[in-house]
């Protein structure tokens, strides 16, 4: 009990010698034995032997396929780590999220070194040939990484269809390049906002002065100012967002405070309304595609083709200074996601509300002009197919026989969408399909037409296990790709709390074995909402969208001055 304490709410190992603790336990039960902290560290280096021995048995005997996420990630005494998470939906149809590998990475810090790190990952947990997909962020090292992984897995026949769907990129860092190069186009309005914040936020007495100028306005102080980070771009927003709120306060500061010279101007303020309006879909999409806890494949291609759409409209009808934005954002999109992924537009199909209909209708509506709608639509098509006719020749376990057609519960977030105009579109392109394969059947059945808003993807697929036992084999690999790298950069906030400045000497095995036996024992159930703990999925997106993508995907704080004896300071 007592590990299982320190363990989950990251107490020090020394907390066993605290002499209130052990008075505390004696009074409670006389015949304990007080344990020192290396006997503590010993407890928790065993337990995690244990769980480790168990979810690798586990592994060995899954059947289904998994995807991974990894990084890097530098302490504040510079050593470099490698976190390894693989992603995958039991035959119960929940979706789990497992840290294997927390471990010192050795210089150099090249695509071929962590290759050969990642390789001993894979051998030890013996997962090599049940892989289907890696997510990663566009750091320069990760290409080369990833070129080598794949070829050296090809090698072994581990992939589907030649590692074709392998590689996808982190959507979270994608947007975040693409919204940045729009923030370029606008700095100099922006500009203002920012400069009025950070003198606001300068020192307490200002801060006194913009209060009372809330007060005498009547405004609720409650909101609060946020200063932006010039490399997460959702800060920007953020900082937009919360000023507008205060425009009159600033207004009301800048009458009574000759010192304030940079408040924005009725068409500065008009300006950035607009901006933060263009502005809110990108963030919300970028919060909904960071989850971790819910399927996020088979929402990535209706999102990516609303950031299309959006973009097109405002270049076509949008204000000159937005306008001048959504072109720099469109270069930037049709760099990374003018094609979209093919995966990820087939993990669409297996959503029962659009199907394969509406990857016919987005690239219509995008390329209405175009002739090569048609031939992206058909490449879609014939790799859906292709793939499940993999899946057809492959082996169903007694295991997957088994399946029960019975819901869960889940709150997966949907998208409304132009529900009519979808249906009309679908019956006037509805063709007979001769000689009909699980797939045919599946595609050719209704539509779930309402626009269901906790829609549980999962649930279907559980209950149309028996019908489609092939099918379902692979909208579950499928729909365990996670779409960011979110996942991994999750556990940056537990590390950084392991190896903090007072425990820079902790030993790397007792370091894993701390923050890897906390998200095995202690993970949330994902069928919880999205968003259960709003400040670390908004740290771990600030480690996403800061990435350097020349060089190493690494998270650096400033090194540490002093340390302390690793028997001493353990804690998670």
């Amino acid at each position: 009990m007592i590990t299982t304490l320190i363990v989950r709410h990251e107490l020090p190992l020394v907390f066993v010698e605290y002499e209130e603790f052990r008075a505390l336990i004696s009074y409670i039960y006389p015949q304990f034995s007080p344990i020192a902290r290396n006997t503590q560290m010993a407890d928790i280096l065993r337990l995690h032997t244990r769980e480790s021995k168990r979810i690798k048995d586990f592994l060995s005997s899954f059947n289904g396929r998994m995807s991974l996420t990894t990084d890097l990630w530098t302490s504040v005494t510079t050593d470099s780590y490698i976190s390894l998470t693989c992603h995958y939906i039991d035959t119960e149809w929940v979706l789990h999220k497992k840290l294997l590998k927390f471990c010192i990475m050795p210089p150099p810090h090249t695509g071929a070194n962590i290759c050969e790190i990642a390789l001993n990952m894979l051998l030890d947990w013996g997962i090599e040939k049940k892989l289907f997909s890696i997510t990663l962020d566009n750091a320069g090292a990760n290409l080369c990484f990833i070129e080598h992984l794949k070829k050296s897995l090809v090698l072994k026949k581990a992939l589907l269809c030649s590692g074709e769907f392998f590689h996808n990129r982190c959507c979270a860092h994608i947007l975040n390049l693409i919204v940045q190069d729009g923030l370029k186009c606008i700095d100099e309005f922006v500009h203002f906002v920012r400069s009025s914040v950070a003198y606001v936020k300068a020192s307490q007495a200002r801060k006194v002065k913009f209060l009372e100028c809330c007060k005498q306005l009547d405004i609720p102080s409650q909101k609060g100012l946020h200063g932006d980070v010039s490399t997460r771009w959702n800060s920007t927003y953020h900082m937009l967002d919360s000023a507008i709120v205060y425009q009159t306060a600033f207004q009301q500061l800048e009458l009574v405070d000759k010192n304030f010279k940079v408040c924005p101007s009725n068409e500065d303020w008009k300006k950035i309304e607009h901006l933060c309006s263009f502005l809110k879909p990108f963030n919300d999409i970028t919060e909904l595609l960071s989850g971790s806890k819910y399927p996020t494949a088979n929402l990535y291609f209706h999102n990516v083709w609303k950031i299309h759409l959006s973009l097109l409209k405002t270049i076509n009808q949008g204000e000159d200074y937005v306008k001048k934005m959504a072109q720099e954002m469109k270069k930037k999109f049709d760099k990374y996601w003018d094609s979209y992924s093919i995966i990820l537009a087939i993990a669409i199909v297996f959503d029962s509300r659009y199907k394969l209909i509406f990857v016919r209708y987005t690239f219509d509506k995008i390329y209405s002009l175009d002739s090569t709608a048609m031939e992206k639509f058909n490449l879609v098509k014939s790799t859906l197919a292709r793939l499940f006719e993999e899946y057809r020749c492959m082996e169903i376990t007694e295991e997957e026989r088994g399946f029960q057609s019975h819901a869960i519960e889940d709150n997966t977030v949907g998208d409304v969408l132009d529900w009519e105009e979808l249906s009309m579109y679908e019956s006037s392109t509805t063709t007979v399909i001769q000689d009909k394969s699980e797939l045919d059947l599946y595609l050719e059945e209704p539509r779930i037409k309402d626009p269901i808003k906790h829609y549980d993807v999962l649930a279907f697929w559980k209950s149309q296990g028996v019908k489609y036992r092939d099918l379902s084999r692979m909208a579950r690999d499928v729909l365990a790709i996670p779409v960011s790298t979110v996942a991994s950069e999750l556990a940056f906030s537990a590390r950084g709390r392991v190896i903090d400045k007072y425990r820079s000497k902790l030993l790397p095995t007792n370091a894993e074995a701390l923050i890897c036996l906390r998200d095995w024992m202690f993970g949330v159930d994902f069928r919880a909402e999205p968003v259960d703990d709003a400040s670390d999925l908004a740290n771990a997106l600030g480690n996403v969208l800061s990435l350097d993508v020349s060089g190493d995907t690494n998270i650096t704080v400033e090194p540490t001055q002093r340390s302390s004896n690793a028997s001493t300071a353990a804690n998670v």
